[in-house]
């Protein structure tokens, strides 16, 4: 398939061209996400841009309807994101039943009225090379939104009345090294361990993802984590 086609393209009122390349799977991802859940687009850009875009994606409506954010319904802020556009359209304790995907999570406001969105970070898609005028050879293989998908249709398949987005996403992470005890050898120097009094990093994030953690190797023991080296634990 030549990566060069359907390159879509659009003309604004400002009589600028813009070249629209949709990530590789984007349309069956919103094709599948959709069934579960209401989507909304949230863009920084232009009304005028947001619209000839969706258009393009979700011609005949039944995807996004008329749920379109742009900087001039959101206030004209285009370093940050909030909310509170999407929650008053629809009704209370939305926002708590959201989950936002983007390339940019430092634009979601924090500290806000808002309850904080957990946003799940998709890296950018850059079609073009640096020059501009060729293709990004990795483009074409780009598989961001397959796996992307499969979270969203898991969290989906667990949903209750009494869920949010939160504490899904926080049980499916836990459940990823569930009945897992790490003992990690090798990887704090002692000049580390003396001077940080709370867990190390990875030790929280592998009880983050619902693994217990040990000092020493033991019966119950099921992975060893270490630097490569000849350690004591790694030795026993």
């Amino acid at each position: 398939e030549n990566p060069l086609n359907e390159i879509h393209t659009l003309q604004l009122s400002t009589s600028q061209l813009v070249y629209v390349k949709f990530r590789p799977n984007l349309l069956k991802f919103l094709h599948k996400i959709s069934q579960v859940s209401t989507c909304y687009i949230y863009t920084a850009g232009s009304k005028e841009y947001a619209e000839q875009v969706v258009a393009k994606m979700d011609p005949n409506g039944s995807i996004f309807g008329e749920r379109i954010a742009s900087r001039e319904t959101t206030g004209g802020n285009t370093n940050q994101k909030s909310l509170s556009y999407i929650t008053q359209l629809t009704y209370p304790g939305a926002a708590q039943q959201t989950i936002v995907v983007d390339d940019n999570k430092g634009v979601w406001e924090r500290g806000s009225a808002d309850y904080p969105p957990p946003v799940l970070w998709v890296s950018k898609y850059c079609f073009w090379g640096p020059d501009g005028s060729s293709v990004n050879k990795d483009a074409p293989n780009d598989s961001a939104l397959d796996s992307l998908m499969q979270l969203l249709l898991m969290m989906a398949s667990r949903w209750s009345p009494t869920s949010t987005t939160r504490s899904l996403l926080t049980s499916i992470q836990q459940s990823i090294f569930s009945g897992c005890e790490i003992v990690f050898s090798g990887i704090f120097p002692p000049s580390r361990k003396r001077k940080r009094q709370e867990a190390p990093y990875e030790r929280q994030l592998a009880a983050a993802h619902g693994a217990k953690t040990s000092e020493e190797i033991g019966v119950s023991t099921t992975h060893l984590v270490y630097n490569g080296n000849k350690t004591t634990k790694k030795v026993r």
